[in-house]
């Protein structure tokens, strides 16, 4: 990795109601290489209503008092303290564009995320290795344990999935999201283009639909779409940087599951060469695979005779 870098990006993270998720998400940031060069905007959401005052208040409290002992590790931290609840998706869209516009680029980062202290070099040298690059549309920092990559000889790869867990961009690729949709009910009619928007896992079709019929509040399944629509792709590192710590049941679109505890940090200091590749069609199905629900997954959820015979009447 390079020594020297041009422009350090700014850091986004964005917190609600989880006061322990978010004192971890910026302590992992803190113990990060170049953290004493890079800005920390923090984006905290109002409360909803009684339910989620107190606690939405408590973490509101905390970034107040950590940005006045000034005691902090990174150049500067400002903050941006919603009055009334703004949701996860508006709150990303409008924070991450307030930060497009002024820096050109930036570091993304929810508060059940626990980054690897290479985290913001690898974001960074990415940022600066790929801007130009008009096929790729972002960084990733998640590691996914792909049996493709046990004899993968390297440190990155790119997906044709973006990623909302620890990311980067730049403006040029931000400002091209028509984040209505417009061209949905187009879609839905073309198989062709379905087709082509599931290259990443057959669920994102059904994530966009969950979005524009009103069932969910995502930002990153029409940034996803976005992607799709311009054939650009997004680079993984062949190790993960990141570990998500929300599903817990703590968060507002995660449940519990046994995705909490995904790799030991700890064991991610190692060097990151970026170099300009073709995608792998190994990793590529095997990718798609991990998020498409399969004949197989459901034999396997549904693992007895009356499950097999229904399975088998709806197709």
């Amino acid at each position: 990795m390079n020594d020297e870098l041009d422009y350090i990006a700014p850091v986004a993270v964005f917190a609600y109601n989880r006061p322990d998720k978010i004192k971890a998400c910026i302590g992992a940031l803190e113990k990060c290489e170049l953290a004493n060069k890079t800005e920390l905007f923090v984006f905290a959401d109002g409360y909803k209503g009684d339910k989620d005052k107190e606690k939405v208040l408590e973490v509101q409290e905390w970034l107040h008092d950590y940005v006045a002992r000034k005691e902090y590790a990174f150049s500067n931290v400002t903050l941006v303290i919603k009055k009334q609840n703004a949701g996860l998706a508006r709150s990303i869209i409008e924070g991450v564009t307030r930060l497009m516009d002024t820096y050109d680029q930036a570091i993304v980062v929810e508060d059940d995320l626990l980054v690897s202290p290479l985290f913001l070099r690898y974001m960074n040298e990415g940022l600066e290795y790929y801007k130009n690059n008009k096929k790729i549309w972002a960084m990733a920092s998640y590691g996914y344990d792909l049996k493709a990559l046990k004899k993968y000889d390297h440190d990155i790869y790119y997906g044709y999935r973006a990623s909302s867990w620890g990311w980067a961009s730049w403006k040029d690729r931000w400002d091209t999201v028509d984040w209505e949709v417009s061209d949905y009910q187009q879609l839905m009619k073309d198989k062709k283009a379905q087709k082509k928007f599931c290259r990443g896992g057959g669920d994102l079709l059904t994530y966009l639909t969950m979005q524009m019929n009103g069932k969910s509040d995502s930002w990153a399944i029409r940034w996803n779409y976005a992607a799709c629509k311009q054939d650009m792709l997004t680079v993984y590192p062949r190790l993960g940087l990141v570990s998500n710590h929300g599903f817990d049941g703590s968060g507002t679109h995660s449940g519990k599951s046994g995705y909490a505890e995904v790799l030991n940090l700890s064991d991610n200091a190692y060097d990151i060469t970026f170099e300009d590749l073709k995608l792998d069609k190994r990793i590529t199905r095997e990718f798609y695979l991990l998020h498409t629900d399969t004949f197989w997954k459901k034999v396997k959820r549904n693992a007895s005779l009356k499950g097999i015979i229904k399975i088998l009447k709806r197709l």
